[in-house]
Formats: structure tokens, C-alpha cells, sequence
């Protein structure tokens, strides 16, 4: 242990030596003139008091680099005093955090860099923030505009398609706003990571996944960071015709008895809630779907060559039901609507 010991202090000591050769007077003076000021100063203070240089680098340290430090530090401090009286707080934020760059220890700087940070940071979040609600209003204001009227089928083509495409969009877009949140949280800008989950919930209320990060985003913001009020918008009831309590079994039953629009509504809720194996259930009933559809779309043409237009026309409008994105099955039924009506 001894043996190791006195190795371990050999090591110390060589290597404090191998630091010490490098602050040197020559080395100070070098970096004062390439403007180096800080790094300048810091070889003098770092320096070896037994050294034959070390009163020498001493004086220059009095005449030349301490007076270049507090004009520095003096010019950044006034030009971030002007730019925090114009209230530019990033530039304010930038300046400030130069001088505290020539003063390393100040508390008043530090102070000061940590309010210009909260302005920014305050300003960003209030912005943004009054952007994307307006934004997320108008979406679901748009989404909601398809709901069936009184007095036609709830189902009814026209109507089902469009809100089916829209609600489409709004799960992409909630989905993009939780990846940014994250993205942002990860990146150091919880204040725009907010914005962004605070959009995810409002279009998924019942996101789980999404009310963590929220919580997470709002115990990394800064101190004195607020959160503006608003932002309440209600869902459209098109989104709210799910039950909160849907689970996989409640899928899966629906899947059974071959209710596969229904089944991928609450599949969809499912999903937004963060429901355990939410992807592989959408997957699996809109694999059903379509081969629902294409059942129902071919039988449609079977019926349609035998003369059976009444019987070809419900197994298209089936089709469309399970598919109103398809572009054939909508087409066949608005053709054969229309020449049934004109006749």
C-alpha cells in the first residue's frame, strides 16, 4: 500500500508540474496579444510563484491585462444595459453574458443572465403559444364543420368521408406535436415543448403518454417561467363519441361482430389514450377493412351484371362506409345514385 501510495503522489506531482510548465509569462503575453484576455490572465494566475517570470508576468498582469479585462467588461455591461432599457432581450441575453465572461464570478451578472434567459423564454412561450391555440381552434372548428346535420343518416357519404379524412389529420397532427414536444424537451427549450403537448392534449384529452410529458416539461421550466392563460377550445362531439373507458376487449368484441368502423373509432381512442398494443389492433382492423371493402365493392359488380341495381348499389354504399377514402368505391356509388335519381 505504501508502494502505491507514494506511485500515486509521484504521478500528482509530475503532473501538477507538466501543468505549471505551461503557464508561463511567454504564454500569457502571447495570448494578450492575439486578444486572448481571459486565457491571458488565467496563465499568470495558474503560474508557478517560484518561477523566475512569475513577478514579471505579474506586472503585466497589473498594467496590461487587468485594465484591458475591466474595459471589456465595462463595454459589453453598457451595451447590454441599452439593449435591456430597448427591451431586445436576446440581444440583452447575449451581451451580458459576455461580460459575465470577463467577470466570472459576479452575482449581479449572473442575475442578470438569468433574467434575460426568463424574458426570452417568457416572450417565446406567450408568442408561440396564442399562435397555436388560434391554429388548433380553427382545426377543430374545420374537423367539426362535417358532423351530420339533423335529418340525414349519421353515416351519410358526404359528411363521412370528409370527417373521416379530418380526423385523420388531426391525429397526425397531435402526434407530430408530441414527437416536437419531446424533441424541444430534450433540446432544452421546455418553454416550446409546452406549446407543443399542450396542442397534443388538447386534440387527445385522454393521452396518458401526453400528460406525462407535460408534467416532465413543466418540472424542467426555468424558475419564474409562466404559463398564459387560455387556451380552453372544445373538442368537436364528432371526437367525443367514443367512451373514456374503451379497452382492447371492447375492440376486439366489436372486431367480432363485424362492427369495423366503430371498432376503429375506439381503436383511435384507444391509441390516443396510449392503449397497450393500440397500433397492432389499428393495423389488424384496417387489414379487415379492406378486404371488407373489397369483398363488398366486387359483390356490388356481380350484382350489377345480373341487373340487381338496388342490391348493387347497398353492397358499394358498404364499401364506401368501410372506405370513403377509396376512390372507386365512391365513384360507383355517386354514378349509380345519380342515374337512379334521374330516371
Amino acid at each position: 500500500m505504501h508502494g502505491l501510495s507514494a506511485c500515486a503522489s509521484l504521478d500528482k506531482a509530475v503532473s501538477q508540474s507538466s501543468i505549471s510548465f505551461l503557464h508561463t509569462y511567454e504564454a500569457a503575453l502571447r495570448a494578450y496579444d492575439r486578444g486572448s484576455i481571459m486565457p491571458a490572465r488565467d496563465h499568470v494566475l495558474r503560474m508557478d510563484k517560484a518561477r523566475d517570470d512569475y513577478a514579471q508576468a505579474r506586472r503585466l498582469l497589473k498594467k496590461k491585462i487587468e485594465p484591458a479585462r475591466r474595459r471589456l467588461l465595462a463595454h459589453y455591461k453598457r451595451k447590454a444595459e441599452v439593449a435591456e432599457g430597448r427591451r431586445e432581450w436576446f440581444k440583452a441575453l447575449s451581451l451580458y453574458e459576455q461580460a459575465i465572461s470577463f467577470s466570472p464570478g459576479s452575482r449581479t451578472l449572473a442575475g442578470k443572465v438569468r433574467s434575460m434567459d426568463l424574458r426570452v423564454r417568457q416572450l417565446r412561450i406567450d408568442r408561440l403559444i396564442k399562435r397555436r391555440r388560434n391554429e388548433d381552434a380553427a382545426l377543430l372548428a374545420w374537423a367539426g364543420a362535417y358532423s351530420p346535420p339533423k335529418g340525414l343518416d349519421a353515416n351519410d357519404i358526404s359528411f363521412s368521408r370528409k370527417l373521416e379524412e379530418r380526423q385523420d389529420w388531426m391525429d397526425d397532427w397531435a402526434r407530430e406535436a408530441y414527437r416536437e414536444a419531446w424533441w424541444y424537451l430534450k433540446k432544452g427549450y421546455p418553454e416550446v415543448a409546452y406549446v407543443e403537448v399542450e396542442s397534443h392534449l388538447r386534440l387527445n384529452p385522454d393521452s396518458s403518454k401526453g400528460a406525462r410529458l407535460r408534467q416532465e416539461v413543466i418540472d424542467a421550466f426555468p424558475k419564474g417561467l409562466k404559463i398564459p392563460r387560455g387556451g380552453g377550445v372544445n373538442l368537436p362531439a364528432s371526437r367525443l363519441q367514443t367512451p373514456k373507458s374503451v379497452n382492447a376487449e371492447q375492440i376486439r368484441l366489436l372486431m367480432k361482430q363485424g362492427k369495423l368502423v366503430q371498432a376503429k373509432k375506439y381503436a383511435q381512442a384507444y391509441q390516443r389514450r396510449g392503449g397497450k398494443g393500440a397500433d397492432s389492433l389499428l393495423k389488424g382492423i384496417q387489414a379487415r377493412i379492406e378486404k371488407a371493402a373489397d369483398k363488398a365493392f366486387q359483390q356490388g359488380r356481380i350484382e350489377f351484371r345480373e341487373e340487381r341495381l338496388p342490391k348493387a348499389i347497398n353492397h358499394w354504399r358498404r364499401a364506401t362506409e368501410l372506405a370513403p377514402n377509396h376512390p372507386d368505391y365512391a365513384k360507383s356509388l355517386r354514378v349509380w345514385l345519380s342515374r337512379c335519381r334521374s330516371v
